[in-house]
């Protein structure tokens, strides 16, 4: 079979057939193949016609920022302090009166609020049993709104399983892969097209664990960056913020 009768029977024939080759509807396909033709003069070929990273999203799963291409294991606050300090790729600091939701996994300086250590997080933890204390409060809420990143990673590696295991190309390679795929998420998602992979997990509630992130050891071994002001900032803000979540309970 040549590669056009091959496309032609994925596009045509079954539509599963597509959506398990490509990892995205035939409609979203066909609309990614003319964004393309039009804003980059995209042409069919002769052949074929042609139809441990680091990311920030917003609350449409829609990713803003993303760092790939780290090679081995790295601290997710290190990749952030590198990210900070790259001139070539400027992070998007948020405003001065706001901030990133993130996990455990990095400190709690201006500009990134994380949650509590040591104290409960996950929102399977509270449907088992309510929050009781601030900290437990906060963490609870900061889990709902921050569960946003989880789903938005849930569908990018329902959609792209090659991103859960790289095959072992250059590190160059599988950090273009990586982007691509991040890309692609966010094309389907802006397109608002029907996806059963972003139905899945389009529900607030849905609860995906990150095996990866540590909400129970000491805050002294996270890699820090900013000053000392900036922390306890934070740490001031997130306090506050936790006493009035507790007092709105009573």
């Amino acid at each position: 079979m040549t590669g056009h009768e091959f496309m032609l029977e994925l596009l045509h024939r079954n539509p599963l057939q597509c959506l398990e080759v490509l990892r995205m509807s035939r409609e979203s396909f066909v609309r990614l193949c003319a964004h393309f033709r039009v804003n980059y003069a995209l042409k069919d070929s002769k052949h074929v016609s042609v139809e441990e990273k680091m990311a920030i999203c917003d609350f449409n799963m829609m990713f803003t920022f993303v760092v790939a291409g780290w090679e081995g294991i790295a601290h997710d606050s290190r990749i952030l302090s590198e990210a900070l300090a790259n001139p070539h790729a400027p992070f998007p600091l948020p405003l001065s009166d706001k901030y990133y939701l993130c996990d455990a996994a990095y400190a709690n300086i201006r500009g990134f609020m994380a949650p509590y250590r040591n104290v409960r997080y996950w929102l399977g933890d509270f449907r088992r049993k309510r929050a009781l204390t601030n900290k437990e409060k906060f963490n609870h809420a900061h889990a709902k709104l921050w569960n946003v990143i989880e789903r938005a990673f849930g569908v990018l590696k329902a959609r792209f399983p090659i991103l859960k295991r790289m095959t072992p190309f250059s590190l160059v390679t599988q950090r273009n892969i990586t982007l691509a795929c991040f890309a692609l998420h966010n094309f389907i998602r802006r397109e608002g097209l029907r996806d059963e992979y972003f139905a899945r997990y389009d529900e607030p509630n849905v609860s995906v664990r990150n095996n990866n992130a540590v909400v129970d050891n000491d805050e002294d071994v996270i890699p820090t960056h900013g000053t000392v002001a900036d922390r306890e900032y934070m740490i001031q803000l997130r306090d506050e913020i936790a006493e009035q979540l507790m007092q709105n309970m009573e």
